[in-house]
């Protein structure tokens, strides 16, 4: 049995958050964590702060979160894999995207002041899984459930109210693949939710194929969400 956390941030990338990547690391891997996802906050109006004038270098910057933890995690033996979480001006709701790349990224710039029609095709062509994040967050809106792959049916942030029945009703409503995470920003926030994998997860491309297969167990709490 293998846990994974799929949603976490770093203090270096993400404001918001209060833990550094390397501590963030530490931390899951004394919860017996073996696979962590790093998705901070990929938001324009952070990456105008690392650099207003270049897109590649500000999406490098945002990145140096993910490298801190994957440094780490190399020398504890976690797997670290590279995440997003993106905020857009244009339209509503918190995106989580797994088997992204920066290549990717640097092939669409601005991609936070992109439309709903320009920015989930753009994923879909790129092999991309789309899960909206805590889509039934208080104060936060979602776009159409046809739009994306899969609900974060279990979000286990402690300072929101989440209505995470909501998003697992909606998501078997659609048919849409379901991920848990634990929306990690401080030290009492880590290690609350995730999933369960048989077999140990290495990659963005294992993640994926985990989710799709339905063999991913939801955890919250370390009780089974199933």
């Amino acid at each position: 049995m293998f846990k994974i956390e799929t949603h976490l941030h770093t203090s270096e990338s993400s404001p918001c958050a209060q833990i550094d990547a390397a501590q963030m690391v530490r931390f899951y891997h004394k919860a017996g964590y073996k696979t962590v996802i790093v998705t901070d906050h990929f938001m324009q109006k952070y990456l105008d702060e690392y650099d207003s004038n270049s897109w590649k270098n500000a999406v490098d910057r945002f990145f140096l979160g993910y490298r801190n933890a994957k440094t780490e995690g190399d020398k504890l033996g976690v797997n670290v894999i590279m995440g997003v979480e993106c905020h857009f001006e244009k339209f509503e709701g918190d995106y989580l995207l797994y088997g992204i790349t920066p290549e990717i990224i640097y092939n669409f710039p601005n991609i936070c002041q992109s439309t709903e029609e320009e920015f989930f095709p753009y994923m879909r062509e790129n092999g991309v899984l789309v899960v909206q994040a805590h889509p039934y967050r208080e104060g936060y809106g979602r776009t159409d459930p046809r739009n994306v792959d899969g609900y974060e049916a279990y979000n286990s942030n402690p300072r929101h109210k989440n209505f995470n029945e909501k998003a697992v009703a909606t998501a078997k409503e659609y048919n849409l693949y379901v991920t848990a995470g634990s929306d990690a920003h401080r030290d009492n926030d880590y290690a609350l939710s995730g999933m369960i994998s048989d077999y140990e997860i290495k990659t963005s491309e294992e993640f994926v194929e985990l989710v799709k297969s339905g063999k991913g167990r939801l955890i919250r709490d370390d009780i089974s969400a199933e």
